[in-house]
């Protein structure tokens, strides 16, 4: 329950397609799509990431099991219907299931507020 109410964003992505589930509340703002992205591959719900690092990125926690963690990414998201820069802190981790098989990766993400500020001034 703590990370479903947590200011950091968290689903755990299931399957080669990366399929939503268990999404919060904050997660749902960054994809800006309300709950309309339980279920659904996050390339479906957010397609301006696929010529991205991400999907690469999530592919080689799937495949390897080895975790992945960055500070300040960059990426290009569309929000309102418009593209906007966005730098995120966040940490891909495999997800298990019983027996250690991965089955999916677990995201947790946090906006950098910082570049934010940095980039309005």
């Amino acid at each position: 329950m703590m990370l479903i109410q947590s200011p950091f964003a968290f689903a755990v992505l299931k399957g080669k397609d990366m399929v939503v589930t268990m999404p919060n509340d904050s997660i749902r703002q960054i994809c800006n799509k309300g709950n309309k992205i339980e279920g659904k591959p996050l390339i479906e719900i957010s397609p301006e990431l696929k010529d991205q690092e991400f999907p690469v990125l999530l592919h080689k926690v799937y495949t390897s099991g080895i975790p992945f963690m960055a500070n300040e990414a960059l990426a290009r998201v569309k929000r309102k219907g418009k593209m906007e820069e966005v730098y995120f802190n966040f940490v891909y981790r495999p997800y298990c299931e019983i027996g250690d098989t991965i089955s999916g990766v677990t995201v947790i993400a946090i906006e950098e507020q910082s570049r934010l500020k940095q980039k309005n001034n």
